[in-house]
């Protein structure tokens, strides 16, 4: 199980250790509103420099995303300048 120490403002307002503090709700406005956080999603782990490539990381849905042919097995390689400045605000 996850543990870390919690602050006591963390403490204060009763929360876990697993939830992050800081997160905004969005609403999907469209498709090209969708498409845009899943690219981000999908290209997370590549800024985060956990893998050199989207399809290295085994847990994510991208893999989903090429099987149903909407993405290609390249995606993400040819794309790091747009990628890496995606705004969601």
């Amino acid at each position: 199980m996850y543990k870390r120490q919690q602050s006591l403002s963390g403490l204060d307002k009763k929360e876990q250790a697993i939830w992050q503090r800081r997160f905004w709700e969005h609403q999907m406005r469209d498709e090209q509103d969708f498409r845009k956080h899943l690219d981000y999603i999908h290209y997370k782990p590549v800024h985060h420099q956990l893998v050199e490539n989207p399809q290295d990381w085994p847990y994510s849905s991208f893999h989903k995303y090429v099987r149903k042919g909407k993405d290609g097995i390249d995606w993400g390689a040819q794309y790091y300048h747009s990628l890496n400045n995606l705004d969601f605000e």
